[in-house]
């Protein structure tokens, strides 16, 4: 079974089909867990999801997808939720399968996987923030940053619209970078895609994240990144040298960790683009996530297997 919660509503529906479900015929389940403003309130309808789920001794799977997350930390989490009503199974633990990036897509509309950023440094760098302009993404401490370090020839493009927009354009304007910032707005995927292939670097300040899809998309067009120290940020680029983490709200740690990257050489910067890439192709592309559910189903498979030879 396949439950999918986006509204307060949705979840305790999923929540009463997986215990319907556990009444009708014991048989393991598979739970997508969307992000909400209230992670205890979830936590809390996700004991009714869970609880069934592991007394049918099957397997429970969380599934991430671009408009939220179930990440490592929240399966931690959840294991603990588990754990506290009594239902905890070491021997059927809870799996992720992230969703996965469209890497091919990212190179056809760029014209091959890896790009020319050879261009002369003299004319400056382009740095670029992707989110929806609200306060959880921080893009303010992305431009204090940028003013701090920002050469006469630097800019910064800002990609999204929200409702903090005009609060944003005064912030540009008191800073005196207006000229060097481009409030770009709304812009279609695939242009999404171009404006990434035009940048030097790549920079998120959230201080909440999801699965940050915008920081995976820059990766897989070899961008090298500077992002907030936060879990899903961690949980991305543990394994990609290279990439830079900051503490949420420094906007100087943010500031010198962009004068860094500005100031590195460009074969320093196109290894660290390079490697952010393998790390989206390796563990957050379509054929990984492709897999993961293989498994993922294989062993719903044998666990069902299982309860029906027994039973």
């Amino acid at each position: 079974m396949h439950c999918d919660r986006r509204t307060p509503a949705g979840q305790l529906r999923a929540a009463e089909l997986a215990r319907l479900a556990f009444r009708q015929r014991p048989q393991p389940g598979q739970r997508d867990r969307h992000r909400d403003p209230d992670l205890d309130v979830d936590l809390l309808r996700a004991e009714l999801v869970v609880a069934p789920i592991r007394r049918a001794g099957g397997l429970a799977t969380a599934v991430r997808d671009p408009v939220g997350d179930v990440g490592q930390v929240e399966i931690e989490e959840l294991a603990q939720v588990e754990r506290r009503v009594g239902v905890a199974d070491p021997g059927h633990p809870l799996a992720v399968v992230p969703n996965g990036v469209d890497v091919d897509r990212i190179d056809r509309v760029l014209g091959g996987p890896f790009l020319d950023r050879s261009r002369d440094p003299e004319f400056g760098l382009t740095f670029v923030t992707v989110g929806r302009l609200i306060p959880a993404k921080n893009q303010a401490a992305v431009l204090r940053a940028f003013a701090k370090v920002a050469g006469r020839d630097d800019r910064l493009l800002v990609v999204g619209e929200g409702p903090i927009r005009a609060e944003l354009e005064q912030l540009n304007r008191s800073l005196g970078i207006e000229d060097r910032v481009e409030m770009l707005g709304l812009v279609p995927r695939d242009e999404v895609y171009r404006l990434l292939a035009a940048a030097d670097v790549f920079v998120s300040a959230s201080d909440v994240e999801g699965l940050p899809v915008g920081v995976l998309e820059a990766m897989a067009a070899e961008l090298p990144v500077v992002l907030s120290d936060i879990a899903p940020h961690r949980e991305i680029v543990e394994s990609t040298p290279g990439a830079t983490l900051v503490a949420p709200d420094d906007v100087t740690a943010l500031a010198d960790a962009m004068s860094r990257l500005r100031d590195t050489d460009l074969s320093a910067r196109r290894a660290a683009g390079r490697s952010a890439r393998r790390t989206v192709v390796d563990r957050f592309g379509l054929r990984s996530m492709a897999a993961g559910y293989y498994d993922v189903y294989a062993g719903v498979a044998a666990a069902g297997a299982l309860l029906k030879e027994n039973s």
